[in-house]
């Protein structure tokens, strides 16, 4: 296996993480045997033994998975139906996406909008409550509707167990040089939007807990593309699932997030990247660098990184997963990222890790206990044809002691 060749994208890596690239001390190391059992695995889950979106099971002394207590639900609220592309906070009889956060939120109160405003609120609304923010359909039709374009981030979903919910509609936001979409608060639920233009499309920061980002419903996914980072996650126990991340609306065409496709920040503990339930798997892909980073606390002083579960996703192919879209490097895991999971038993928890430049690479001394395991690398998602990445896995001299086994690179009988 050759050097992975040096990538124009990762000029923004060392400016940002202050990462080094040295090929010559580069050292490679791919483990691979015959994945038992590996079926197709597919954001769809349309073929494969049924899994589940819990981190697979693990030899002793690798990853830990940590029980985080649930959270106790909000008594049901409102339905606000959004029919303002606008992004402001004005009496004029229509109700914007930034109004209905804050009505969500109890930052703004029922009384004082307009008669035509306060049709669109359904049932009681405000902090306490579980409110559902949906999308006219008129207003925001499938061909040719007005994008919500923001002027300044939107309100975070502080109050929990809300939802943002573009099902059944085409909501576009599009931002600027800010975090567009915030939740800071546990529960919450955002699917069906289009997310672009944004510093950050979507953050969850260390207080988010148990939300959940698109869906396995049909329509429930959201398409967060054409960003510097798509997805960041700070927080613990969040599920993101059914996504297009890089990629347009039509999932065969790249809409580059500019870094990375999704962050896992220091430490975030114990999220799900897609999952082995049929339709949870994302594809993460046509990203300029990462498609996904998980990045360790090393020097920064927060709790360790780990837990983290990758699952069930297309990485640098299109939603056929026989397409490349590469992403620069399809996994980075780095700065002391311990105890995550790439794969796991079961054919719907198989990574097609395939067209990137880097399948995954690992980097630093810390970053240790790390499995990346039952995957399909350099492989069409029925595992029959070839759609080789650059390097499947490299393994930098510097990194600490993980597990690569069991991994499918020959193209199955």
């Amino acid at each position: 296996m050759a050097n992975a060749p040096f990538a124009p994208g990762l000029a923004l890596a060392l400016e940002r993480y202050g990462l080094r690239w040295a090929p010559a001390g580069l050292a490679l190391t791919l483990l691979v045997a015959a994945c038992s059992g590996a079926g197709t695995p597919g954001p769809d889950g349309a073929t494969g033994p049924a899994g589940t979106a819990s981190p697979a099971v693990l030899p002793t002394g690798t990853a830990t998975q940590v029980v985080t207590p649930a959270l106790s639900p909000l008594p049901e609220g409102a339905t606000i139906t959004v029919d303002g592309a606008g992004d402001d906070d004005s009496r004029d009889d229509l109700l914007t996406l930034r109004e209905a956060i804050l009505l969500a939120t109890g930052t703004l109160e029922r009384g004082s909008l307009t008669a035509g405003e306060a049709d669109n609120v359904r049932g009681d609304v405000g902090g306490a409550l579980a409110d559902v923010i949906t999308f006219d359909a008129s207003a925001f039709p499938q061909e040719g509707g007005e994008p919500i374009t923001l002027a300044s981030a939107l309100p975070s979903l502080s109050s929990g167990f809300d939802a943002v919910d573009g099902v059944g509609a085409t909501p576009v936001i599009s931002g600027g040089p800010f975090e567009c979409l915030r939740i800071d608060s546990g529960g919450n639920t955002v699917r069906g939007l289009m997310i672009r233009d944004c510093d950050t499309g979507l953050a969850l920061s260390a207080g988010a807990q148990d939300n959940v980002v698109g869906g396995a419903g049909k329509g429930q996914g959201n398409v967060i593309s054409g960003n510097r980072v798509g997805i960041e996650i700070r927080g613990r126990g969040n599920r993101v699932e059914g996504n297009l991340i890089g990629l347009d609306a039509s999932g065969r065409t790249a809409m580059p997030n500019r870094a990375e496709g999704i962050w896992i920040a220091p430490g975030a503990q114990d999220n799900i990247i897609g999952g082995g339930e049929p339709g949870t798997g994302n594809v993460i892909s046509g990203n300029d660098l990462f498609g996904v980073s998980i990045d360790g606390p090393e020097g920064i002083g927060l709790g360790p990184t780990r837990g983290n579960v990758l699952a069930g996703n297309y990485i640098g192919t299109d939603t056929t997963g026989m397409v490349a879209v590469p992403n620069e490097y399809g996994i980075n895991i780095q700065a002391g990222a311990q105890e995550n999971v790439i794969g796991g038993e079961g054919g719907g928890k198989v990574n097609v890790i395939a067209g990137n430049q880097v399948g995954i690479v690992i980097r630093d001394p810390p970053t240790q206990g790390n499995v990346i395991s039952g995957n399909y690398f350099g492989l069409t998602a029925d595992g029959a044809g070839s759609l080789p990445n650059g390097v499947d896995v490299s393994l930098l001299e510097d990194a600490g002691e993980n597990v690569v086994r069991e991994n499918v690179t020959e193209p199955l009988p």
